[in-house]
């Protein structure tokens, strides 16, 4: 059962982005469903960018805008993002400010918003 339903939800998130006109476009139709079909409260789509060794917010669902600026970008080195995308896997805190995974810059920048 719960492999149908996990198919199911990749179908339904397929249908919100089958028409979508940019890479903008999609990765906000892409946030905005799988937080409907996954009822998770908060999504945020990421693109890599190596040249700069960062990540930018390309779409967000469910966050407070003015603590979590859309167009924020994050180091792939030395932040929870970085670690989980070379690790392949989520990766979760539950104190940014304790958390020694986090190089102290961007401890910093992102408790600053908290």
């Amino acid at each position: 059962m719960g492999r149908a339903r996990a198919l199911q939800t990749v179908l339904r998130v397929a249908g919100a982005v089958a028409s979508a006109s940019s890479l903008t476009d999609l990765a906000g139709r892409f946030a905005a469903a799988v937080a409907v079909y996954t009822r998770f409260p908060a999504v945020v789509v990421l693109r890599l960018v190596p040249e700069e060794a960062n990540f930018v917010m390309l779409a967000q669902h469910g966050f407070d805008e003015s603590k979590f600026p859309p167009t924020k970008a994050l180091p792939a080195k030395g932040s929870l993002t970085g670690l989980a995308a070379e690790r392949r896997a989520v990766t979760a805190t539950e104190d940014l400010t304790t958390d020694d995974r986090l190089d102290a810059d961007t401890r910093v920048a992102l408790t600053a918003n908290a």
